[in-house]
């Protein structure tokens, strides 16, 4: 939980924002609004206020991912006049900041036709790491053309090409690896701890469509990471300085400065076997912010 709030408080223009809105009295937004001022203030925050408001128990460990949908959805729902009936997320313009819109494109191979899909809001998007050597390949595989043997139109059955495309950019793109799959030999669900590279850029551009007002260059600003197995683990978190290439690590009430070796060994894990039982260091959650053209 704290190294998901540290990697919010870190973001200075979601941090902004909750500073400056509007939010219900008792709420889980009027709770993350103080908890913030309290960082502003003394570096010391209390979260027991926002623990209560989202109906959650501290002492117990809540995975990277869930809890940061879970937090931004309940930050949106404590706004005044928050209307969240509609799902529109340009109406909440806090949780906005991260969504990635995202739509499939059906075209068909032998005759005029293509279908644009329902539009698709992702405040995260989940990539497979299995069988890819870094994340650029991972994200490949996200946006991969996939093949339609059988796709039904009017005019009968036909081969088609499916696709996703990014229809909106996030100013804050959240990628988040799936460390976490089934094992066929211990029959549960274990940890993946083998090595997995990620970049500090990134550009995206390709995996647009009809997007030209906006750059699509993201540096990397903040990681958060799982030091465990898929029983028992513990999350911290590292965050760029800046501009400069200092990083820093938050172990709940403890900062330290670190180098971008330390970062990257860390985040990019290092064990050789593809499911780990007894615990290891692995990025979980990458934060990129948009980069001005």
């Amino acid at each position: 939980m704290n190294a998901v709030l540290q990697s919010l408080y870190r973001n200075k223009l979601y941090k902004v924002k909750i500073l400056n809105a509007k939010f219900k009295e008792n709420s889980v937004g009027k709770s993350l609004q103080n908890l913030f001022q309290q960082l502003d203030n003394s570096e010391v925050g209390n979260t027991s206020n926002l623990c209560d408001n989202l109906s959650i128990n501290a002492l117990i460990q809540e995975d990277a991912q869930e809890f940061y949908l879970k937090l931004l959805n309940k930050v949106d729902e404590s706004i005044v006049n928050s209307n969240m009936a509609n799902d529109n997320i340009e109406n909440n313009q806090l949780s906005s900041i991260f969504c990635c819109e995202t739509q499939n494109i059906i075209r068909c191979i032998n005759i005029d036709f293509t279908k644009y899909t329902k539009k698709r809001n992702n405040l995260s998007l989940s990539v497979d790491i299995t069988n890819t050597k870094d994340l650029l390949d991972s994200i490949n595989n996200y946006f991969a053309v996939e093949k339609l043997n059988e796709y039904n139109t009017s005019n009968g059955i036909q081969e088609a090409e499916k696709n996703i495309k990014i229809v909106k950019l996030p100013e804050t793109l959240c990628v988040h690896l799936k460390r976490f799959a089934y094992d066929d030999v211990s029959d549960s669900i274990s940890k993946i701890g083998t090595k997995f590279e990620f970049p500090l850029s990134l550009d995206i551009g390709s995996y647009c469509s009809n997007i030209t007002t906006s750059s699509s260059n993201y540096k990397l600003q903040t990681i958060v990471i799982h030091d465990g197995n898929a029983q028992f683990g513990h999350y911290t978190c590292y965050s760029a300085i800046d501009d400069s290439n200092k990083w820093l690590l938050f172990n709940d009430n403890l900062v330290t400065e670190v180098t971008l070796d330390t970062v990257q060994k860390d985040g990019y894990g290092y064990s050789s076997n593809i499911f780990t039982h007894s615990g290891s260091k692995t990025g979980y959650l990458l934060f990129y912010n948009k980069l001005t053209k």
